[in-house]
């Protein structure tokens, strides 16, 4: 071991203070880069193995409703693998001991087998068996938030009538990894479920015998997915079809893909802020290393060591602290990683989980973290290179202060003479004063991007449901209805005020673009729903032609003025040109807005609602 190296470890152990310091801000990065990345990557492979092993279908369509016939027609169509019809029911569930209202979707499936597309995993139980009218499996979301187990039963209302369910398993399917209610942003497994129930005994419950109203379908490698999107739309468009989409825009996947899209960015983001203050730390101890060294230096080299060297000496000091920071990073990120992944996946109720680590993104942690270290010591490897032995033996010049620009401004007589000192100082070193400001503003940044994605969620909730939504209950109609239904309502003991509303789902054009979406219609004066911008400031809806968002405009790319063609993909299915007369900023959703006159005279379907908003008396919401 020679000279330097001891020199080395000497350093090492009496800086172990400093060392562990920025060896822990080092490991921080690492590990937030480390747990990013190892997360993201075994959800995506857990969720692509799920994909594959139980038969996730490429393109969905929903329907009024189509004889069983039809899907012949549809297996016919060039590129198109397996096809699946089924029956897809909304119920209104009654538990034991839970008095709000709960509301469900009952899927079908072929009794005593697994369905051919969107299979299930058991997680308990067995699937429905022939002849057993009242068996379902429901989700292991639902089962747990209400702490159902098998042989329990469950009241449900299908078309109009009650039945009592008995659950037969509990299950999970891929089609409903992220479990999310008609109209909400945010799961709630204690009020949505999702069940499955024998095909012949929904179909009976249901009045859909012979018939079916979803479909879903797989299709061959290279298929075009677009012209089978559009062939399968040309056949059910006269079965009530609400438009066929491919999985990219199935509800549950393409939350799925935000989500990975944001754990993609975040592996960049945490990182990025650790390493701008571990390469601002690294830099002030090897600069006040070489500069308290300087008499070693200079004797170093009057003994025949050359200057590559010695600075090399500082250099590897620093490089052993990044090297520590590394090593402690991947074991933390790693350890970080299989638990983020495991909530994930309580959360998200993967079947399994495939953990998956990658060498790659190790050796780019060791890398872009090696050259942070190098961009840290360079400087004071230079001045060791450059310092003369005669030099370094004497005391280190007194600096050379100036007047700043404050003083020759003339505006020193407005500063103390500390602050003075304080201006002096920040123009001698602007680099050095440059990198202390941005190592204090990178470790700001770190508290406030840690609270600002909880902060901005509870903002919207907040918004969204306590400013905007001023009803006590929201109805929504299988079917569009008559002004009648809006009265039956107003006749309920404890209602205060109703106001009706229509969600109606369309295509919009402007040449080649085209966005699937919704309009929603209100009433000219409506109390219980207000329209905001994001600013907050409430709008109304014009008494023609449609407010847009702002980010549905881009993508349809149009300004307000402009006209754009709008498809109904319900009702008489009419297609028709509307002009843009605003456009709003909000923070969630990209629908449209029109005044419900305007939009049922769109549509050519008369007066109808298929929502209502309701107001209740104080303590007379259980009873209504």
């Amino acid at each position: 071991m020679n000279a330097l190296t001891r020199k080395l470890i000497r350093e090492l152990l009496h800086s172990r203070g400093q060392v562990l310091a920025i060896g822990l801000v080092i490991a921080c990065g690492v590990a937030a880069y480390i747990l990013s990345v190892t997360a993201l990557a075994t959800l995506q492979t857990t969720q692509q193995d799920y994909y594959r092993q139980y038969r996730f279908a490429n393109v969905f369509s929903r329907l009024k409703r189509a004889p069983d016939l039809v899907a012949r027609r549809i297996a016919a169509i060039p590129g198109v693998d397996q096809v699946q019809t089924r029956i897809e029911a909304s119920v209104n569930l009654r538990l034991a001991g839970f008095d709000e209202p709960v509301s469900g979707l009952v899927i079908s499936i072929p009794a005593g087998r697994q369905p051919l597309l969107n299979r299930l995993f058991i997680r308990q139980g067995r699937l429905v068996e022939p002849g057993r009218e009242n068996e379902v499996l429901i989700s292991q979301a639902f089962a747990k938030a209400h702490k159902l187990k098998l042989g329990d039963t469950v009241s449900a209302i299908i078309n109009g009538r009650r039945r009592k369910l008995s659950v037969v398993g509990i299950a999970l399917s891929p089609e409903y990894i992220y479990q999310l209610p008609p109209g909400n942003f945010i799961p709630d497994f204690k009020r949505f479920a999702i069940m499955w129930m024998g095909r012949k005994a929904l179909a009976k419950a249901y009045n859909m015998a012979g018939g079916f109203n979803s479909v879903s379908l797989t299709h061959r490698f290279g298929a075009d997915q677009k012209t089978i999107i559009k062939q399968l739309d040309l056949v059910l468009e006269r079965y009530g079809s609400l438009g066929a989409f491919a999985r990219k825009d199935q509800l549950s996947h393409r939350y799925l893909s935000q989500e990975f899209k944001q754990l993609a960015q975040m592996a960049w983001v945490y990182p990025v802020i650790f390493f701008a203050v571990a390469v601002f730390l690294l830099n002030t101890v090897a600069n006040r290393l070489v500069g308290n060294q300087r008499e070693i230096i200079a004797t170093l080299k009057a003994f025949g060591y050359s200057s590559w060297r010695i600075s090399l000496h500082y250099v590897y000091f620093i490089l052993l602290i990044v090297l520590l920071g590394v090593i402690a990073g991947i074991g933390l990120g790693l350890w970080f990683g299989r638990g983020l992944s495991q909530m994930y996946m309580e959360y998200y109720r993967f079947p399994q989980l495939t953990y998956v680590t990658s060498a790659e993104a190790y050796l780019w942690a060791l890398l872009i973290n090696l050259a942070g270290g190098l961009a840290g010591s360079v400087v004071a490897a230079g001045k060791a290179f450059r310092l003369p032995p005669a030099e370094g033996m004497r005391a280190q010049s007194p600096a050379v202060y100036r007047k700043t620009l404050l003083e020759r401004l003339g505006l020193s007589r407005f500063l103390s003479q500390p602050s003075r000192i304080i201006a002096r100082n920040l123009q001698r070193h602007p680099v050095k004063s440059s990198l202390a400001v941005l190592g204090v503003g990178c470790s700001f940044a770190i508290m406030v991007v840690g609270g600002y994605f909880v902060d901005a969620i509870r903002h919207m909730i907040t918004v969204q449901y306590t400013v905007s939504h001023k009803e006590d209950l929201s109805i929504v109609f299988t079917d569009d209805q008559g002004r009648k239904a809006l009265s039956s309502i107003r006749g309920i003991d404890g209602v205060q005020l109703v106001e009706g509303g229509r969600t109606v789902a369309v295509k919009m054009r402007n040449g080649h673009r085209e966005v699937r979406s919704v309009i929603q219609g209100f009433p000219a004066q409506t109390r219980l729903r207000v329209l905001l911008d994001a600013a907050l400031r409430p709008f109304s809806v014009k008494p023609r032609g449609i407010i847009l968002t702002d980010f549905l405009a881009r993508q349809l790319g149009v300004k307000r003025g402009d006209f754009i063609t709008v498809a109904m993909l319900q009702g008489k299915r009419r297609t028709r040109r509307v002009q843009v007369v605003q456009l709003v900023r909000e923070y969630l959703g990209t629908s449209g807005y029109m005044s419900l006159q305007s939009l049922n005279r769109l549509t050519g379907d008369g007066d109808v609602v298929n929502e209502a908003r309701v107001l209740i008396g104080p303590g007379k919401k259980a009873s209504v």
